[in-house]
């Protein structure tokens, strides 16, 4: 037993002497990694001490360049001539020398304040169409009375987040109507909802509508198939155009269907839309509508005319005068029942000239200038937003009468320049004419007889079908006339009457012929020229030729 002991002790005693060894040679194995670690870490630490100064002096060196850079270019400066500086480099030295002036501030021609401030007033502006026997809007009330009531409807039914509902103006149009003017843009917005226009409507007791602003295009060659009263074909209209929904009110027509012709294809309409922009991108992009492309344009104010008196400022129905006046012919009768289409009356200018519904009427352009002076939106193509490209306007119409010029003549075949073009008269032309024949020669009398001249005959002869004769475009000679057959009465013709006979006596007018209406050939002319003065003429009933 004590032999086993000894035995597990040796055994014990020799591991742990293992262990010992083992813990011994792995404490010398760290001691070299440190040592070695610690020689690494001492060549990293100068390495990196080294790179460090390295960087530094690079870093001083690169601040010095800069400065010898300018050092540099002054010297090459210094030491090189002065080039000539050109025109543009001294006007803008001198400029830079000279102190800054303050440039005037741009401002916008009068036309655009004036239209942006009505396009402000717009957007402000709220329409009530009322109808007939209203409580509170009649002519019965005060004008004070009716607008402390709109006030307090608008009061109301304004809500803790909604904004200040303040009514600025109000003021009664031609239709019976009335214009709202708020005190805010955002106010009017406010009201314009619909579910709101219905609590309004009910607050003034009903019988009101609140309307919102259209903005009007005129649509020519419109096809008269389209169905422009269906609200889903103004909805297809809206998505094919891409414009935003319930942007178009209504679509009409100008004339009458009923009037229309029996082949009549397209017809002009009317479009009214509640959105300027989307207006304005119709006029500017054009109306897309049954795979065709229209193009819209503003339908602009114009002077109002009555049509049962012809006056300016009113309408029919607020014509004071009892009887109609036509206006064609200002006859005491209905335009529509004239039957005097060519004669023309204008009453409001009292002349024969024209009718009264003339364009170029003068006191239609007086009425129609006035307006435009008013409203000077009325003379843009577009309608006027905050984009600035919608402010911009036409040149106004002239009042001038306009004076067509002659056509240039045509060109002379020895390329000579043409005439300058001159406006003639009727009366310069008679002048003309009467001083011509006043320098026109007399024609030859002859035993008493005048020799009458016949016009040159300007008929050209073009050469036979098949003939080999090129073509050539200067005019042919004018063909041979008739031949001679002289009067009885006259058996002798002496050398001067012959001279007077010979067309180089008329050098515009040939050939010449007698009273009795014969004529002679310039071959038989210089036939005779050549013969004996003496010689008597053949009798009439031998031809020559």
């Amino acid at each position: 037993m004590n032999n086993t002991l000894v035995t597990d002790l040796k055994s014990q005693v020799t591991s742990l002497a293992a262990c010992v060894e083992d813990i011994r040679k792995a404490s010398e194995t760290n001691q070299t990694s440190a040592e070695t670690l610690s020689r690494v870490i001492d060549v990293a630490r100068e390495d990196l001490h080294n790179t460090a100064q390295h960087v530094n002096d690079s870093t001083e060196e690169l601040t010095e360049i800069p400065s010898q850079i300018r050092d540099a270019i002054a010297n090459i400066n210094a030491h090189q001539p002065t080039p000539h500086t050109p025109y543009r480099d001294a006007v803008l030295m001198e400029a830079a020398k000279s102190p800054p002036t303050r440039a005037a501030p741009r401002t916008s021609p009068p036309c655009t304040d004036r239209t942006r401030a009505n396009t402000a007033i717009k957007e402000r502006q709220i329409l009530l169409d009322i109808e007939l026997g209203h409580k509170i809007f009649n002519d019965d009330t005060p004008h004070g009375e009716m607008a402390h009531s709109l006030q307090k409807a608008l009061t109301n039914m304004q809500g803790p987040e909604g904004p200040s509902l303040q009514v600025k103006a109000l003021t009664r149009i031609w239709n019976g109507g009335y214009v709202v003017e708020m005190a805010t843009a955002e106010a009017a917005t406010w009201v314009r909802d619909p579910i709101r226009k219905l609590i309004l409507t009910e607050s003034l007791g009903g019988n009101v509508q609140v309307k919102d602003r259209t903005y009007s295009l005129l649509i020519p060659f419109v096809p008269i198939a389209t169905r422009i009263d269906d609200q889903a074909m103004l909805r297809n209209i809206e998505r094919m155009n891409n414009i935003p929904t319930n942007s178009i009110i209504q679509m009409k027509w100008i004339k009458d269907p009923h009037r229309r012709e029996r082949n009549q294809r397209v017809a002009h309409a009317l479009m009214s839309l509640n959105i300027p922009q989307a207006a304005n991108k119709l006029i500017e992009h054009g109306l897309y509508l049954d795979h065709g492309r229209l193009h819209p344009r503003k339908d602009k104010r114009e002077p109002i005319r009555c049509l049962k008196c012809q006056r300016w400022g009113h309408m029919a129905k607020a014509c004071p005068e009892e009887k109609d006046t036509c206006g064609t012919c200002g006859g005491e009768h209905c335009h529509s029942n004239c039957n005097s289409y060519c004669t023309f009356f204008c009453v409001n200018c009292r002349t024969n000239e024209h009718s009264s519904s003339n364009k170029e009427c003068p006191e239609y352009i007086s009425q129609r200038d006035a307006l435009n002076a008013r409203t000077p939106e009325n003379l843009m193509p577009y309608f006027p937003t905050e984009e600035p490209w919608t402010q911009v306007s036409l040149p106004p119409k002239s009042s001038e009468p306009i004076i067509h010029s002659q056509p240039a003549p045509p060109s002379t075949p020895h390329n000579r320049s043409p005439a300058p073009m001159e406006q003639h008269t009727i009366d310069w032309m008679m002048e003309r004419q009467a001083k011509k024949a006043s320098q026109q020669p007399a024609a030859p009398i002859i035993n008493g007889r005048t020799l009458v001249p016949l016009r040159r005959s300007t008929t050209r002869h073009s050469p036979t079908r098949g003939s080999s004769t090129p073509h050539n475009d200067t005019p042919a000679p004018p063909p041979p006339p008739p031949e001679l057959i002289h009067d009885k009465s006259e058996p002798h013709v002496t050398t001067s009457e012959r001279q007077h006979m010979h067309p180089l006596s008329f050098p515009s007018l040939s050939p010449l012929h007698f009273p009795g209406n014969l004529p002679i050939s310039p071959s038989t002319q210089d036939q005779y020229m050549h013969q004996d003065t003496t010689s008597p003429l053949p009798p009439p009933s031998s031809p020559l030729l």
